[in-house]
């Protein structure tokens, strides 16, 4: 089993609100001394680590649409076509971007107010807005409320700049993700061409028959860490035994979960799961990805017996510190430099 216990009081030296632009220098980016050259490669569709570091580049890049050097940097790598999508009301942001043979869509991740109320409107709801299956499964409706606010938009942009020949690469980072997984199935159900789709810290969009058709139609790539606690939200409900013990909330949270947020259904995980750590890069099978989550919870239950729930959420928002962009990026281009 490739998870590890959860090291409770370890920081990273990256926050999440050190948000800037890393100066692009022709061939290639520098992070952490580590260099990974631009060869960006859309006629590879299995698992690729170059491939995956760029799409968490232009993941991390959604968070800074407000830079003006972000289209100078796209220029440069010889994308012709920059468009953004924002959305005051559900906070969604994004930003597309094009050349010759492909185009990208990036999400944003959580990054104010209105994205909070957005993660935590865990309700599972009917799948079919936008689906032409007659079983569509339930989705989250945080994540399905917010995309539906700008879908018409999303389409207009990609219209402008795509053509049958392009692959449509689509990637985010935490809700970026979440976002990136639900808008690649609607896109692929509708006719585009997809390449595939790489998501980073993301959370569970929906329950197993909307995953079923997310695995029907994409390459999905679900880069995780092991102690990021976010791509285990929501918890399934094989989980909430452990989570019903935290506490004194625990047995409120389990009891809303079960009984309010998932109704008849559950949550969980779609994709190939991506283990990410220091000194590990790679897929995992799919029998250990399904012991992943409750291994998870189980962990974090012995953490708190161990520790105390006030010490433990300590840990928790130190924690945090793990799931931002900018730790994944440079975790991912220790892996792939050259």
């Amino acid at each position: 089993m490739y998870i590890q216990p959860p090291r409770l009081y370890a920081h990273s030296s990256l926050s999440a609100k050190e948000r800037t632009l890393v100066p692009l220098s022709p061939p290639g980016l520098t992070i952490s001394d580590r260099t990974v050259h631009w060869e960006f490669r859309p006629s590879i569709t299995s698992w690729d680590k170059l491939n995956a570091f760029w799409m968490m580049r232009f993941a991390a890049q959604a968070f800074m649409t407000d830079d003006p050097r972000m289209e100078e940097e796209l220029t440069q790598l010889g994308f012709s076509f920059y468009e953004t999508i924002s959305h005051p009301r559900s906070g969604l942001k994004a930003f597309i971007i094009s050349n010759q043979s492909t185009v990208i869509l990036a999400f944003r991740g959580t990054s104010n107010i209105a994205n909070w109320c957005t993660d935590f409107d865990m309700k599972l709801i009917d799948a079919s807005t936008h689906s032409p299956t007659t079983n569509p499964g339930m989705a989250h409706r945080g994540f399905t409320r917010s995309l539906n606010s700008s879908w018409s938009l999303i389409r207009e942009k990609i219209d402008h700049c795509y053509q049958p020949n392009k692959k449509i690469w689509v990637t985010g980072h935490s809700l970026g993700g979440a976002l990136a997984t639900l808008t690649a199935l609607r896109l692929k159900e509708l006719g585009y061409n997809l390449g595939p789709v790489y998501t980073f810290a993301a959370p569970a969009v929906g329950c197993a028959q909307l995953n079923a058709r997310i695995s029907d139609h994409l390459q999905l790539f679900r880069i995780v860490t092991d102690h990021d606690i976010v791509p285990r939200l929501p918890p399934e409900r094989s989980t909430l035994n452990e989570i019903k013990s935290w506490l004194p909330v625990g047995r409120y949270l389990s009891s809303w979960l079960a009984n309010q947020a998932y109704g008849k259904g559950d949550y969980c995980q779609s994709g190939t799961l991506i283990s990410l750590g220091p000194h590990h890069f790679h897929p995992v099978d799919e029998s250990t990805a399904k012991d992943d989550h409750l291994n998870f919870w189980t962990e974090y239950h012995k953490a708190i017996n161990q520790t105390g729930i006030q010490e433990f959420w300590q840990g928790v928002r130190a924690q945090a510190q793990r799931h931002n962009e900018r730790t994944y990026l440079s975790l991912i281009a220790n892996h792939s430099h050259y």
